[in-house]
């Protein structure tokens, strides 16, 4: 099934997030931004990803919980992380800001869950 991929580029990264959830997609994280971005899927551009950095400097992908609620998780210390443009086999460098202000873009895919509700008619 071929996968359908949204970019959010208007707004704060905390308005971009709240969109992308209420539309039924979930933000990728840096490993699906790179893959997206080798297969043409997606422009080689930087893009938030759901890729938390935690306060133990720790990279894990953020719950669908903590992207919901996700100015809690920055008033626990964790960031969404930045990916930079792929060039060749390698991602160039990934950084947190740790501000939901920014303007950088943002990247979902449809989530199965929101496709599976359409094809039911729920």
């Amino acid at each position: 099934m071929k996968k359908t991929f949204k970019v959010y580029e208007n707004g704060s990264l905390l308005e971009k997030i709240r969109l992308c959830l209420s539309e039924g997609f979930v933000p990728l994280n840096g490993e699906q931004i790179s893959e997206a971005i080798k297969k043409k899927s997606i422009e080689n551009q930087s893009y938030y990803s759901r890729t938390l950095l935690t306060k133990n400097n720790v990279f894990r992908d953020a719950s669908l919980k903590e992207l919901q609620n996700i100015e809690k998780t920055y008033a626990d210390n964790k960031r969404l992380v930045w990916f930079g443009r792929v060039d060749g086999d390698s991602r160039s460098d990934a950084y947190s800001d740790g501000s939901l202000d920014d303007d950088g873009r943002l990247v979902g895919v449809k989530s199965s869950r929101a496709t599976k509700k359409n094809k039911r008619g729920d």
